[in-house]
């Protein structure tokens, strides 16, 4: 039995380190005030993110998202159609903090 919980303790522990690479982009400043799928209201200038549904993300879970040298830990508080496969929305000072280049799209990596 002890060897059984510690099997599956190593198991959850490698499951978090998993990456998934992702393509990152800006959540717009038009929905800045609005409610999103968790209930909080947006706001352009604090730190969230949206995921794609296929990800199997939880809202209110947090998740590290790291683009080049740069990782954010940021609250899922929406959720994107079926059709953004593998796609995220940063807020846009998450985009600022993660990146220094203008509003666009970017690769980055996801972990839980």
């Amino acid at each position: 039995m002890l060897r059984l919980v510690a099997l599956l303790a190593l198991a959850a522990l490698l499951a978090g380190k998993h990456f998934q690479e992702v393509t990152c982009t800006v959540y717009s400043s038009h929905f800045d005030g609005r409610h999103t799928a968790s209930g909080a209201t947006y706001r352009h200038n604090g730190l969230s993110v949206a995921v794609s549904l296929d990800m199997r993300y939880l809202l209110g879970h947090h998740v590290t998202v790291t683009v080049g040298n740069r990782s954010l830990r940021l609250p899922v508080t929406d959720l994107m159609g079926p059709r953004a496969r593998k796609h995220i929305d940063l807020s846009g000072r998450a985009w600022r903090v993660l990146t220094s280049r203008s509003p666009g799209k970017c690769r980055g990596y996801l972990r839980r």
